[in-house]
């Protein structure tokens, strides 16, 4: 008996290690190759009934594939990857709407437009709008009145008290 299983996420892996147990022969099929036997049977409507369908017609044509699935350090080297790569999705997702934020209320913070020599160029306040200055004046002065309000002096004397090392080329550009 030939078992076929799509693979879906991680749901699928306790199943094909379960039925490999038990001494199955299992064929795994990716979800795209289902969606194409779908299309072949020229219904693209997606219903249980089609997917097994389609996961029969895979494994007709030869297309799963056989293999065993990783136990030991390859299954938690895969587990730490992927909630690795959660992670980091999530933290882009978090500084992207961070900077979102910051671009309805202080439009400039990421850099403007400056005019040099008669050529407009982009001029950066801040190389790293994440880095430790960035963030102490997101935290404290959030808004640009707050900033206008210290001035160049203000600003210079709370990076020294602060340690933000902001220079003087940035300070003059907020």
């Amino acid at each position: 008996m030939v078992v076929g299983i799509e693979t879906t996420g991680h749901y699928y892996e306790h199943l094909v290690f379960k039925c490999q147990l038990e001494g199955y022969h299992v064929r795994t099929i990716n979800a795209a190759t289902t969606a194409k036997e779908r299309e072949a049977l020229l219904n693209w409507s997606k219903t249980d009934n089609l997917d097994l369908m389609a996961i029969v017609q895979s494994i007709i044509h030869d297309r799963g594939a056989s293999n065993e699935l990783p136990t030991g350090e390859i299954l938690q080297l895969r587990k730490l990857t992927r909630a690795r790569r959660e992670l980091i999705s999530e933290r882009t997702k978090t500084k992207n709407l961070i900077l979102m934020h910051m671009d309805h209320i202080f439009r400039e913070y990421q850099g403007k437009t400056v005019c040099v020599n008669g050529k407009k160029s982009f001029a950066k306040p801040l190389t790293n709008v994440f880095g430790k200055a960035a963030r102490y004046l997101m935290r404290h002065y959030p808004h640009p009145s707050d900033i206008l309000k210290l001035g160049e002096e203000g600003l210079r004397d709370l990076s020294i008290r602060e340690n933000l090392k902001l220079r003087d080329k940035s300070i003059k550009l907020f």
